[in-house]
Order: structure tokens, then sequence, then C-alpha cells
């Protein structure tokens, strides 16, 4: 246990979220549980994950599953990871679904009010 705690809970995929400020020269130490798969997006500083550097506003994707970060600037990041939900996703505009069809009724749904 990490005895960190995210934002989000009680969904079924479990998801982790974690909003990190790192300082100057320290390191963010972090276990994702094996079967989660996830990112880390740098939004302030630049860090350094598993020998590859990470400037603000870019992303790179989580390998491994012990998370070693460290900084040579005060940097922040956030760290979302869950449980993969492994079913098709269709997705247009705001709205988010499992296929062609299930999108088209969304927008009429929608446009109907």
């Amino acid at each position: 246990d990490n005895n960190v705690f995210g934002c989000v809970k009680d969904i079924i995929t479990n998801p982790i979220f974690l909003d990190v400020h790192l300082k100057k020269g320290n390191t963010f130490s972090y276990s994702i549980p094996s079967n989660y798969v996830g990112f880390i997006y740098t939004y302030e500083g630049s860090i350094s994950m598993q020998g590859t550097i990470l400037h603000s506003h870019q992303l790179g994707t989580l390998e491994g599953h012990q998370i070693e970060i460290s900084s040579s600037e005060d940097s922040k990041f956030i760290l979302l990871s869950a449980i993969p939900i492994n079913e098709p996703v269709a997705r247009r505009g705001p709205f988010v679904m499992n296929t062609q069809d299930e999108l088209m009724q969304a927008y009429l749904d929608f446009s109907s009010g």
C-alpha cells in the first residue's frame, strides 16, 4: 500500500489519479498494480522517468510497475492509471460509447432533448 489516495473513488476500473508537486532534487516513487496501464502528463517543469525526460506539456506512458520520477527543477505532473476495460471504444465529440450505433443514438438523444 502506498498510503497515497487519489481524488477518484468507487469506479470499476479502480483508477489512480495523482497530482504530484515535486521539488527540485527530490524523487517520487510509486507502485502501480501489475494489471494497470497508464500515463504521466507533465504540466510544469520537467521530470526524469526511467531515463526519459518529460518537459512541460509532454505525456509519457507508464512502463513497469515501480515508478521512480526525479526532477532537477520544481515540477508538477499528473499520474493516471487504471485497470483496462478491455472493451471497444467509439468516440466523437463529447460522447464515448462502445459502438458507432451507440454513438449515433447518443447524438439523437442529445439533439432531441
